[in-house]
């Protein structure tokens, strides 16, 4: 299961996940954001799921889980996982920066490409136009 994922179109790390990396246990994770949690919506909306058990499992934006993890004691493990959801928030970022620009690029192509048959178009028409014109009065010229 990835650390962080796409949820409700936001990179966000579920309390579960934290709970799992940090030694905690997801009711003590949970019993803490439901006491900070006007803090935590400040940072952003805070969805959740209900799983098969009927509890909440929140997703967490970047800088909620981190307000999260600063309510938690500094032990190593904390600190250690602190650093690995940082860098796996940034490398994911990073990555859906990529695949936007790769995007933005088909649609820069595309959008001249467009632009190009619409001249060309414009051009095969103009001369069409001409063509009939000159077809026309010929028939007139006969008749």
């Amino acid at each position: 299961m990835a650390l962080v994922k796409i949820y409700k179109g936001i990179l966000r790390v579920s309390h579960q996940n934290i709970a799992k990396n940090t030694d905690n246990k997801t009711k003590n994770l949970k019993a803490i954001i439901t006491k900070y949690i006007n803090d935590l919506k400040k940072l952003g909306n805070l969805p959740f799921k209900i799983n098969s058990n009927l509890s909440r499992i929140y997703y967490l934006n970047e800088k909620q889980a981190i307000l999260l993890l600063t309510y938690l004691k500094n032990s190593k493990t904390v600190k250690k996982f602190k650093t690995l959801l940082l860098k796996t928030f940034h490398k994911m970022k990073r990555e859906l920066k990529s695949k936007d620009n790769n995007i933005s690029k088909i649609l820069e192509n595309e959008i001249e490409r467009n632009i190009k048959l619409k001249q060309e178009y414009k051009l095969a028409r103009r001369d069409l136009v001409k063509i009939l014109k000159k077809t026309a009065k010929k028939i007139l010229e006969i008749a």
